[in-house]
């Protein structure tokens, strides 16, 4: 279970807590039209966070588009772009997520002979990468 979903169940409980302590007074029936509007709007507004990764934004690319490629880093040029070594091409940009351990790094980071698994967007012969994670000991 991720942090993002502890803590939205953690919420809806406590909103739920106070609004049963604010409306006991009233009749059952609104008590329980207005819990149940709350934690609809409550579940709508977890469900939209999760879905887009929480507060990190989206995890990468995802659908038909999406490209994965797992290689070791053979060179590594100036330009923001390395070489796999079964040739690709990958082009980092200043959107593209760069984790090792979980951990960000900069492209600077980035060294020839380590593996990485790179997910993007092939333009041309280039993997446009929107999210590169550096593989460590084989994991």
């Amino acid at each position: 279970m991720t942090i993002h979903v502890i803590l939205s169940i953690i919420s809806i409980i406590a909103i739920q807590i106070a609004i049963g302590i604010k409306t006991t007074k009233k009749i059952g029936g609104i008590i329980m039209k207005k819990a149940l509007l709350t934690t609809l709007a409550l579940v709508f507004v977890c469900s939209v966070m999760l879905y887009a990764g929480g507060p990190n934004g989206p995890k990468g690319p995802k659908g038909p588009n999406c490209t994965q490629i797992e290689g070791v880093i053979v060179t590594i040029d100036s330009d923001s772009q390395f070489t796999l070594n079964d040739g690709t091409v990958v082009q980092v940009t200043d959107d593209t997520i760069i984790l090792q351990k979980q951990v960000p790094i900069t492209f600077n980071d980035l060294t020839v002979g380590i593996t990485v698994k790179v997910c993007g967007q092939m333009d041309g012969d280039i993997l446009i990468a929107c999210k590169i994670c550096v593989k460590c000991d084989g994991k």
